[in-house]
């Protein structure tokens, strides 16, 4: 019998929002990697994720699909991220102060930060990438970088960020989603959208770098032993495998090829075996209780409309 039609969207409202909690607990603020830590994370391990389809670039700050973000904020790193109340934590900022008036944004940068390729970051990576990639391309944040006004660089290692009118939300897109720093001395003088390190070698900050970009395939980074925040990441490895059939995704997670299954709006993928314990075959992650308690909370959901629809 052929499910009602509010049932169907019910299960693919479920399996989206399912799809979205693990793309931003896993992936996009990199706060998997680089947050809080609860419990006793082990280290080691590789995380394998089902992609829709290869990322256009690994320029985050000439693009900013979903698919993009996925795997370029474990790269690239912002001033802050954001833990999973959308409250602002250090992240290439270790602090930062806001005028009364909320028109100046002054952040004291890490020290001893080093790209990728061993340049040191500086507040100049900073200005460079607001006013000529981030600020020009990335529309996600678009319209707030448009209400920058100037960025001072008094030292290698402050901003100060003037805005033309107040606007709370700035700090919020200032993630490596949103607002992804890039490194000056590759890109200033360079065609942004030709230059080689948009795909072949990017040079991040990130918990992560580029170990192998197969099209059509998969994308796998390997951990950046130099990586800022000392002891992280826990994971070796990220694995984004590129499945585009959403029933072939949904095998692959069911026999364990995969550990982390994605959907795109409109996909009624159902995957009956759908559980937490899926995602703890690798111990390397480190997982916060509360987002699990939510995973828990929507496999019951997932039962109980499953259960409605079975009759």
């Amino acid at each position: 019998m052929k499910e009602p039609l509010c049932r169907q969207n019910s299960l693919r409202n479920f399996v989206s929002a399912v799809s979205l909690f693990l793309i931003l607990l896993l992936v996009i603020d990199s706060d998997l990697f680089a947050g809080p830590v609860e419990g006793n994370p082990r280290k080691g391990g590789t995380l394998i994720l089902g992609m829709t389809a290869d990322p256009s670039t690994l320029n985050c700050g000439i693009e900013s699909s979903q698919i993009v973000a996925m795997v370029t904020s474990s790269i690239y790193s912002g001033l802050i991220h954001l833990d999973e109340e959308s409250n602002p934590h250090p992240d290439l900022a270790q602090s930062w102060e806001i005028s009364p008036d909320g028109l100046v944004y002054t952040f004291q940068l890490r020290e001893n930060v080093k790209w990728h390729d061993g340049e040191p970051f500086t507040s100049a990576d900073v200005k460079f990438s607001f006013e000529n990639l981030v600020g020009k391309y990335n529309a996600r944040g678009r319209e707030a970088y448009r209400n920058i006004k100037a960025i001072e660089t008094p030292g290698p290692l402050t901003v100060k960020i003037n805005l033309k009118k107040a606007y709370s939300p700035f700090l919020g897109v200032l993630t490596a989603h949103d607002g992804c720093i890039m490194p000056k001395h590759v890109f200033d003088g360079t065609d942004v959208f030709k230059n080689p390190h948009n795909d072949a070698n990017p040079v991040g900050s990130g918990p992560f770098k580029l170990k192998e970009w197969k099209k059509g395939s998969h994308v796998t980074l390997a951990r950046n032993d130099n990586y800022f925040k000392k002891g992280r990441p826990f994971l070796d490895s990220v694995i984004f495998r590129i499945i585009p059939n959403a029933a072939t995704r949904a095998i692959a997670f069911e026999t364990g090829e995969i550990n982390v299954v994605t959907t795109v709006p409109g996909e009624a993928v159902l995957v009956p075996t759908f559980h937490p314990a899926f995602l703890l075959r690798n111990p390397g992650p480190e997982y916060r209780k509360q987002a699990w308690d939510d995973l828990k909370l929507m496999r019951r959901e997932y039962d109980r409309v499953r259960g409605a629809g079975a009759g």
